[in-house]
Order: structure tokens, then sequence, then C-alpha cells
């Protein structure tokens, strides 16, 4: 995560993590983090079914984080809407591909795309203002998951940037 803490491609993204008061922690130890300790914790993450908590071992521990410690942890403030509820609904994996997602609406996004925006305008990363461009490729090195698809921005993907550009 040290991804808070620096400058990418020149621009500053910190303001946008400072909002979270746990970034502001964990950017300042980034020089202690154990290589191996997060190699093993993304070998081995899973996140139960209902979102509760996120799996994983540690030192051949199995570990439970709940997202109201990681809420905590990151200073972000709760809230019983969740983005997978916003995006997918009720769909449970692996459905939601087939769902597709909510859309968060042109009035909502706009503030990320280069102008001019309009409701034909394409949603894709390189119409993203530089800030928000930025942003999203720092989340696609560090929480996002792996896939292939590196044209488009997939809902779930819009609301992620969105929800941290306001700060929510």
């Amino acid at each position: 995560m040290a991804l808070a803490g620096q400058r990418k491609a020149g621009i500053p993204i910190w303001p946008l993590f400072e909002q979270f008061s746990g970034f502001v922690h964990l950017s300042s130890e980034v020089d202690r983090i154990v290589i191996s300790w997060v190699r093993q914790f993304y070998a081995t993450m899973w996140i139960h079914l209902e979102h509760d908590f996120n799996g994983f071992m540690l030192n051949d521990w199995q570990e439970r984080l709940y997202y109201s410690r990681l809420q905590q942890l990151l200073g972000v403030d709760t809230s019983d809407m969740k983005l997978h509820q916003i995006v997918y609904g009720d769909a449970l994996p692996p459905h939601r591909s087939r769902a597709r997602g909510t859309f968060p609406t042109d009035q909502e996004i706009w503030p990320l795309f280069m102008e001019p925006f309009s409701n034909a305008s394409l949603r894709t990363p390189d119409r993203l203002r530089l800030e928000a461009y930025v942003l999203h490729m720092a989340l696609r090195k560090t929480v996002l998951p792996r896939g292939g698809n590196r044209e488009s921005l997939t809902s779930l993907q819009q609301w992620l940037l969105l929800s941290i550009w306001r700060g929510e």
C-alpha cells in the first residue's frame, strides 16, 4: 500500500487517501513490511461469502480479519451499504459477472472523466482525468483482481474510484 504516500506519474494521489486516517500510519510503516508475509497472505486469502471477513494464513496460523476491524484500522467510516450490494444487488458469486452490475449515473461519475463528458461518452481508462487514471492504476496494482480486461472499467471499478474520490 505504498501507493498512498507516493507520487505516481508526477500526480499527487496522497490527498485522496489522507481522509482515511489509517492510511497515514500504513504508508509510514512501508519499510517494515515482511515480503514473505505479504506473499503468504495473498496466496491464502479468501473472502467470506457474506463479505463479513477475509480469511488468510499467517505463519501457518489461520487468521480472520473482520471488516469492522479493518474499517477501524484504516479509519474508514462504516456503512450498511457495501459496494458489492450497490453493484450486484443480491447476485451471488460466480453469477455476478452475468449480472454486469449497476453503474454510477453520468451525473455521479462525470468528475472522474475528461471533458467533454456526456451521456454518450465512453467510460474507459483512457478517458479518465489524469488524477483518476493514476488512482485507477494504483488500485489495479494493489487491490483489484488481475483480470485481463484493461480496456474498460467495470461497474465495481467505477464505484470504487468514485468512493475514494468522494472520500466515502
